[in-house]
């Protein structure tokens, strides 16, 4: 191979290489991964030790406090409430795989 056409080859190798690394990191990672992303605000990071967790096989909020509770234990004592697509809710709510879902802590307003 003449220099110029093994210095393409290397930059074609590299960008190759660029492209399965942000592949990778965006089709497996929790964010990009199947099942519902939960984000996690205030002091129930400490609780959980990460803002967001990924949670699979989720129908509706009741089983996602049971999955999250089994997970951590320490939620069944914590107040929070759960939050589907930025709306409160105060009952039993289905959980489709593209929903934001968020637990929210007490809070007061001012």
């Amino acid at each position: 191979m003449k220099e110029q056409e093994m210095h393409a080859f290397v930059q074609l190798k590299k960008y190759l290489l660029m492209q399965t690394i942000f592949i990778n990191r965006f089709y497996y990672s929790p964010l990009g991964a199947g099942g519902i992303t939960v984000k996690v605000f205030g002091q129930l990071t400490d609780v959980v030790g990460n803002d967001i967790i990924n949670v699979d096989d989720i129908a509706d909020t009741d089983s996602l406090i049971k999955t999250l509770q089994s997970k951590y234990p320490v939620l069944i004592s914590s107040k929070y409430r759960v939050a589907v697509n930025r709306n409160i809710v105060q009952s039993n709510t289905p959980v489709q795989q593209d929903a934001e879902v968020a637990l929210l802590p007490p809070f007061s307003g001012g």
